[in-house]
């Protein structure tokens, strides 16, 4: 039996930021691992708004393509889209057709810290640890999507690492989460 080639680490050593150049088209869809479990999938932007740091990100269903390219384009999340949850944006990602080419890391699984998330509305349902939390239409943020110990509504999803309790529903705060988006 052949010994499997080890995954390549992505941010290996707190100097090393990146391995992809953000002008890199080629290695598009491609995930890496770091050495936390977390993985981060390079992607292209699609859509014509930038992405913001920590924005809940889509497979782009009507730019993919085919079956390979559906693991390359990412948008915001739309209706239509929120059952193809890709992940949380590192970091700002330009909007499409931008001069350096749109493309930046998503994190598709394993722990996120900070993760923005809506606060409840008071009557609600408060977020537990083990809450489902899901992308919101047009938003930068994730809600409330499910309570501890159910299924979750979509199988690309968020989980709740944290207690958020009901407020005015209108403000947002940050939750470590644990992504699901592979």
């Amino acid at each position: 039996m052949a010994i499997p080639k080890p995954l390549k680490l992505l941010f290996d050593k707190s100097s090393d930021s990146s391995d992809i150049s953000v002008l890199d088209e080629v290695g598009v869809g491609t995930i890496r691992w770091d050495r936390y479990g977390r993985a981060y999938r390079w992607m292209k932007n699609m859509d014509t708004t930038a992405f913001v740091a920590k924005q809940p990100v889509a497979f782009d269903g009507t730019n993919n393509g085919g079956t390979e390219s559906y693991f390359e384009k990412a948008t915001r999340v739309v209706t239509a889209e929120l059952m193809n949850a890709a992940g949380l944006s590192v970091a700002a990602i330009a909007a499409s057709g931008s001069t350096n080419k749109c493309h930046g890391w998503v994190a598709c699984y394993g722990h996120f810290t900070d993760a923005v998330v809506v606060t409840p509305a008071t009557g609600g349902n408060d977020i537990e640890i083990g809450s489902e939390l899901i992308s919101v239409n047009v938003a930068v943020h994730l809600a409330y999507g499910g309570n501890a110990g159910t299924a979750p509504a979509y199988s690309n999803h968020f989980t709740s690492l944290e207690v958020l309790a009901t407020a005015t529903g209108a403000a947002t705060t940050t939750l470590d989460v644990m992504i699901k988006c592979l």
